[in-house]
């Protein structure tokens, strides 16, 4: 990773809202520019200058109070997208929680245990999980397509996409 994208963390009363800063640098450090194409957007989650609450708004809603050039700079180094989603959010609050248990965590573990997942793995129950408390009308047309594909893997009925109910009673 640049060096330029360290420096948040090398000040000393550096503040991380989501995990220790020192396990973050280490993280971060051990990231190779692929590993980072595939970890993505999920990394704004590391970083004290964002509190959560902005991090939706890098590209989705932006506003004026927010100094995104950061975020512009480290998406075209690394040609990330311009769009922070759902699996972004769900990828970046489970590698908080997995630095806090593992502060050593590299990036190499993170990938093997949360992108490059299989059909039955914990973070796809965890999605599920996620996505079936959310009603179907409040969900973007990406996580409802996921959420589509979840189903029918677990052989529910199609959902309806108009459904104002969490869909928790589908296929009980």
């Amino acid at each position: 990773m640049k060096e330029k994208y360290l420096k948040p963390f090398t000040k000393e009363s550096v503040f991380c809202p989501h995990c220790r800063a020192a396990d973050a640098l280490s993280f971060l450090k051990s990231l190779s520019d692929e590993q980072i194409k595939m970890i993505g957007n999920s990394l704004y989650w590391l970083y004290p200058k964002y509190p959560v609450d902005y991090i939706s708004k890098f590209a989705n809603n932006r506003t004026s109070e927010v100094d995104y050039s950061f975020a512009d700079e480290f998406r075209k180094d690394y040609g990330l997208p311009n769009k922070y989603t759902s699996i972004d959010k769900a990828r970046g609050a489970r590698l908080v929680r997995m630095l806090k248990e593992n502060p050593k965590l590299t990036a190499a573990e993170f990938i093997a245990e949360v992108i490059s997942y299989s059909k039955g793995s914990k973070l796809v129950k965890e999605r599920f999980s996620y996505l079936r408390h959310i009603p179907n009308i409040h969900k973007t047309d990406e996580e409802f397509k996921e959420y589509c594909i979840l189903a029918e893997e677990k052989g529910l009925p199609k959902p309806d996409r108009n459904s104002r109910i969490r869909p928790l009673h589908e296929g009980r």
